[in-house]
């Protein structure tokens, strides 16, 4: 795709580097590389996912704002805080994060792309660390082993936000208070700078 083409039909946002687009909003970013030792495949499709899921996070909060925002610090001088990005694991369904990127979040599904389908959870893991996206899933065992290792080897660390099939079944149907949980943990105000492990609790 060419500088300034189009993200994705019916999307308002353009890929160009690091530019302002007109009406002075961000635009999404080229798709980055990915090279590490455990990721030896191409993911374009999963980086085209994000892209769009980046430009419509960007134009749901409204473009860029004023100039310090322009300049990527906050009124006291110190960066802004980024806003959480979520990787939802293989056991939630994908409607789940398309209805949250229409709520504004930048949210991406495994489910949504077989490049990320065909990944074990450690590669998962050291790709969720390396886009800085918190992981969401149920597989505490695994994920807590990886959490742990990851410690004593230095290695990438990704967050996690573990859920509970009991409090959220998985169920197509029924996916509104396991969205309204989402919503309500990355709206809130201590969202970025919560525990590396932390639990999804059910929206009050």
């Amino acid at each position: 795709m060419s500088i300034g083409a189009r993200c994705r039909p019916g999307c308002a946002g353009v890929r160009r580097r690091g530019a302002l687009g007109r009406a002075g909003h961000w635009t999404a970013p080229f798709y980055p590389r990915v090279n590490h030792p455990l990721i030896g495949r191409t993911v374009a499709p999963v980086l085209r996912t994000i892209a769009h899921a980046t430009c419509i996070h960007r134009q749901a909060r409204g473009g860029v704002g004023d100039s310090a925002a322009i300049a990527g610090v906050t009124e006291t001088g110190s960066p802004p805080a980024q806003p959480p990005r979520l990787l939802l694991d293989e056991m939630h369904a994908p409607v789940a994060a398309q209805r949250l990127r229409r709520r504004g979040h930048d949210v991406v599904a495994v489910a949504e792309e077989p490049g990320l389908r065909a990944m074990t959870d450690d590669e998962v893991f050291v790709w969720a660390a390396e886009q800085r996206r918190r992981i969401v899933t149920e597989n505490v065992k695994d994920y807590r082993r990886l959490l742990a290792r990851s410690g004593q080897t230095g290695g990438p660390v990704a967050s996690v936000l573990f859920t509970s099939s009991r409090l959220f079944p998985r169920v197509r149907r029924n996916l509104g208070p396991f969205i309204a949980a989402l919503d309500a943990w990355l709206t809130s105000g201590d969202a970025p700078r919560r525990a590396q492990a932390d639990w999804l609790h059910p929206a009050e």
